[in-house]
């Protein structure tokens, strides 16, 4: 081999065994064997395992419009590899591993039936537009969708602390208190001057008043209008048809 890498004027340097530092082959498999475990530890908790061949390619995927190319630096790897730009326009990039439901189109549910079905979405599907490729766990089998929506369980929505939220207020309050006409202007500006005091002067809030509800006895049983149900699903699939039966 170090005869046919100098004939070929190729420079190389050894490096002791068991050293993956400087290896390129095994710091790439590193990066992406952490990258997956990642993936896999965000799915959601009812998300059937054996699916996971189906996020190979998201995250392969991922990973290559994280990083640039080694060949042109000034173009992402998933560029040099694929030839083009990654389309955000035309493809998701969802959540491995979520929750969704997809749309069902009039002519193939029934007239009662549930309008969407359950699904895992598995990722995008290139040679569709806005299109999800989904496993159905009630006929077990892969279908493409682009009428779904997701429930993201790991992913919270950002929401304002009281001080942001406040902020946020008097920001809007002020622009359209600016519009407003003289007369409007100045009624609002006195009810605002008005409870601006009355919240000035109080120290302490005021406490909820709390209503006293009658308790029942045993001579003036409540009327029961509705049978309790006897029966509790736990089901992780709540449009399946066994489901809805029972």
């Amino acid at each position: 081999m170090k005869a046919f890498l100098a004939r070929k004027d190729c420079k190389w340097q050894f490096v002791e065994p068991s050293n993956h530092h400087v290896n390129v082959a095994e710091r790439a498999i590193q990066t992406f064997t952490n990258h997956f475990i990642s993936g896999l530890c965000a799915t959601n908790k009812n998300w059937p395992f054996q699916l996971w061949d189906q996020l190979t390619h998201q995250a392969t995927s991922k990973l290559n419009l994280l990083r640039t190319s080694r060949i042109d630096p000034t173009k992402l790897a998933y560029e040099q590899t694929h030839g083009a730009k990654y389309n955000w326009n035309t493809h998701h990039m969802t959540p491995p591993g979520t929750r969704a439901i997809m749309y069902e189109a009039p002519a193939s549910r029934a007239s009662w039936g549930p309008r969407d079905t359950d699904a895992w979405c598995c990722g995008p599907e290139l040679y569709h537009y806005w299109n999800c490729k989904f496993y159905v766990p009630e006929t077990r089998s892969y279908r493409t969708s682009g009428s779904f929506d997701l429930f993201l369980q790991h992913c919270l929505l950002p929401e304002f602390t009281l001080k942001q939220h406040a902020n946020e207020v008097h920001g809007e309050l002020i622009d359209a208190i600016q519009k407003l006409e003289a007369p409007a202007k100045k009624l609002i500006l006195t009810k605002l001057a008005t409870a601006l005091q009355s919240l000035s002067a109080a120290n302490d809030p005021q406490p909820i008043q709390r209503v006293a509800v009658p308790e029942t006895t045993e001579d003036e049983p409540s009327i029961q209008r509705v049978n309790p149900s006897p029966i509790i699903t736990m089901s992780t699939n709540p449009t399946a048809p066994r489901t809805l039966k029972a």
